[in-house]
């Protein structure tokens, strides 16, 4: 996961920076400094905050040659596309 694809994720869910950091078991002021991309190096954040996402239904898509994407599973099942990025 990217910061590009942790904005589209938060984005496409709709949620707050507050809603992600709480689902991510830390302080919003940490969070900000990670979507802010002051603190990137810091993998335990990216761990939780990709957990977190993942678990609401997202699902982050590697760049594949023709760029990187994050989907999301609709109540139905089906997945959504959030976006893909070349």
């Amino acid at each position: 996961m990217n910061l590009v694809q942790l904005r589209m994720a938060r984005a496409g869910l709709g949620w707050t920076q507050e809603r992600l950091a709480e689902a991510a078991d830390m302080s919003l002021f940490a969070y900000k400094g990670v979507e802010e991309g002051r603190w990137l190096g810091m993998d335990l954040y990216m761990t939780r905050l990709q957990d977190a996402l993942e678990r609401a239904g997202i699902t982050f898509l590697d760049d594949d040659g023709s760029g990187f994407g994050v989907r999301r599973k609709g109540a139905s099942g089906s997945e959504i596309w959030l976006g893909k990025l070349s």
